[in-house]
C-alpha cells in the first residue's frame, strides 16, 4: 500500500489537475478559438444588445456575455452570443448599442469574436 506521504502527494497532484482542467482549460480554449476567428474570420460590424457580467474575473478584468446583433455584409443579420473578457479600463465603452468591429467564422457564424469599438462618424 501507499504510504500517508505519498497519498498527499497523489491527491495534491489530481486536486491540481481538477483545478486546471475545471476552471483554467476553458478560458485557454476559449482564447485561443477567438484567436482563430480574428486570424481566419469575416469582417462585419455588431450592435451590442445586452451586456452581463458572469462575476468572473480574469487578471482583475471582468468576464462578461455580450448579445450582438452582426450584419455581415453578404448575408442576413442574426444574433450571436459571446463570453468574453473586457479590460475594466474599456468596460464603459461595451454598452448597449455600442457598435463594434467583429469577425466571424462563416462556416459556424455562432463563432463571432470581437475586433474593438467601430470608428465613430
Amino acid at each position: 500500500m501507499f504510504s500517508p506521504p505519498v497519498l498527499i502527494a497523489i491527491g495534491s497532484i489530481v486536486f491540481t489537475l481538477v483545478v486546471l482542467g475545471v476552471f483554467v482549460l476553458p478560458v485557454f480554449v476559449r482564447a485561443w478559438g477567438e484567436a482563430a476567428v480574428i486570424a481566419n474570420g469575416v469582417e462585419a460590424s455588431a450592435t451590442i444588445r445586452s451586456v452581463e457580467d458572469t462575476r468572473a474575473r480574469i487578471n482583475e478584468d471582468p468576464e462578461v456575455d455580450i448579445v450582438l446583433w452582426v450584419e455581415p455584409a453578404d448575408t442576413e443579420p442574426y444574433e450571436a452570443k459571446i463570453r468574453t473578457v473586457v479590460s475594466i479600463v474599456d468596460l464603459v465603452n461595451y454598452r448597449v448599442g455600442a457598435k463594434l468591429r467583429v469577425k466571424y467564422d462563416p462556416e459556424d457564424p455562432s463563432k463571432v469574436a470581437i475586433e474593438g469599438l467601430a470608428p465613430t462618424p
